[in-house]
């Protein structure tokens, strides 16, 4: 079963997430790491943060991220984000989900579900939220779980019939182009 590779950055100022030097970087990141992986990387942005960038991508295994870490393509792409001072990683986690065979032509709009603390990170009518997209992520952590953080995570197009369990705090993402 593949993996799916969930992570978080934090643009720094003075860029933005259309900053060339953020796009550039952002498609370097996905190249190489495609490259290893051979599973394609999406990036989203938090239109209710827009500092915030959130990498979705698939692993064969977690064995497998931990060799693309140790490569120097790998160390490459953090001392580049260390010294341009371009983002920070704010957090990491693998999905123990299969990593879906995502479309290309998305509209870009996938809604990720958090709690902080037990509360929501937002509050959005699920329905209104929904109803103009195509295909959605949907992410949530499990706090109920023994080993800690545990991330669900959904993809369905075009209804949120699917959806199970309790899915608290929708956030809006816009993929990063």
């Amino acid at each position: 079963m593949t993996v799916t590779e969930f992570a978080k950055f934090k643009v720094l100022p003075p860029f933005t997430c259309s900053s060339p030097e953020i796009l550039e970087f952002l498609a370097d990141v996905g190249k190489k790491q495609h490259a290893f992986s051979g599973y394609p990387l999406r990036f989203y942005q938090d239109v209710k943060s827009p500092d915030a960038v959130y990498l979705v991508s698939g692993w064969d295994t977690v064995e497998d991220h931990g060799k693309w870490s140790a490569t120097d393509a790998s160390r490459k792409v953090i001392e580049r984000c260390m010294l341009e001072k371009l983002v920070a990683i704010e957090g990491l986690a693998h999905l123990e989900v299969e990593f879906p065979s995502l479309p290309g032509e998305w509209k870009g709009i996938a809604h990720v579900v958090v709690e902080k603390e037990g509360n929501p990170v937002a509050d959005v009518n699920v329905e209104e939220s929904f109803k103009n997209a195509t295909h959605q992520i949907y992410v949530a952590r499990d706090q109920t779980s023994p080993c800690g953080e545990v991330f669900q995570l959904a993809v369905l197009k075009d209804d949120v019939t699917g959806l199970e369990g309790k899915w608290d705090g929708v956030a809006n993402f816009l993929a990063v182009n």
